[in-house]
C-alpha cells in the first residue's frame, strides 16, 4: 500500500512521440536506406503508438517510481521515431527505431513491447544519478561500458515486468538480450547479484533537481 501511495504522489513525465509528415524527420529523409513505405506507415501510425504509450506506459512508470521512491528528472520528453536501418533505439538522443513494430517486420514482438522499449530508454535517464556511487558497478568495472550501463535498467525491467505480471514480455526480453553478449552479460550480473541489490542502490540515489 505504501508503494502505491508513493507512486501516486510522484508526477509522471509526459512523453510525446515525433515523426511528422511527410518524411518523418530530417534524419530519415537523409537516410538513403530508409524504406519509403516504412516512413509512410510510421507517419500514419504515430497517433496509435502515442495512444499505446499513454494507455500502457503509466503502469510501468508507477511501478518503478513506487519501488524506488524518487521522481523522474524531467517533466516531459520528446522521443523521435526512426525507420533508418542500423539506427539504434537509444536514450541520448531519445530515439526509437520503429521497424520491429511495423507490418513489414519479419517477426512480431509481444503486444506491449513498444511500451516496454520506451520504458527501457526512459529508465536510463532515471538511474543516471546512481552511476557515480554504485558499488555493483565498481565491482564489475572491467566489464564493457554497455553492460555496466544496463545493470540498474535491467533490474528495474525485471522488477516492473514481474510486478505487472508480464511474463511473456519478460521471457521475450531475456531471449532478446541473449543475442548481444553485452546485454547477455548484464542480465547474468543482475541474476548473480540479485535485482534487489541494484534496487536498493537506486533507492539510495539522490533525487534529481527539477
Amino acid at each position: 500500500m505504501h508503494a502505491l501511495l508513493l507512486a501516486a504522489a510522484i508526477a509522471l513525465p509526459k512523453i510525446e512521440f515525433l515523426y511528422p509528415a511527410p518524411f518523418g524527420s530530417i534524419f530519415d529523409r537523409n537516410c538513403a536506406a530508409a524504406d519509403a513505405s516504412d516512413v509512410r506507415e510510421t507517419v500514419r501510425r504515430v497517433p496509435e503508438f502515442q495512444r499505446q504509450w499513454d494507455e500502457e506506459g503509466p503502469a510501468y512508470l508507477r511501478a518503478a517510481f513506487g519501488a524506488i521512491g524518487k521522481p523522474f528528472p524531467y517533466h516531459e520528453m520528446q522521443m523521435t521515431m526512426t525507420v533508418c536501418p542500423g539506427t539504434s533505439t537509444m536514450s541520448v538522443p531519445l530515439m526509437i527505431n520503429m521497424r520491429q513494430f511495423l507490418s513489414t517486420a519479419k517477426s512480431q514482438p509481444p503486444n506491449d513491447d513498444f511500451a516496454e522499449k520506451v520504458f527501457h530508454e526512459l529508465m536510463h535517464h532515471y538511474v543516471h544519478p546512481v552511476v557515480a556511487q554504485s558499488a555493483v558497478r565498481k565491482k564489475y568495472s572491467s566489464e564493457n561500458p554497455v553492460t555496466l550501463a544496463h545493470l540498474h535498467v535491467i533490474a528495474l525491467e525485471k522488477l516492473v515486468l514481474t510486478k505487472l505480471g508480464k511474463r511473456d514480455e519478460l521471457k521475450f526480453l531475456e531471449e532478446e538480450y541473449q543475442g548481444d553478449p553485452r546485454y547477455k552479460r548484464a542480465w547474468e550480473i543482475v541474476n548473480a547479484e540479485g535485482e534487489g541489490a541494484l534496487i536498493e542502490e537506486l533507492r539510495g540515489m539522490p533525487a534529481p533537481a527539477r
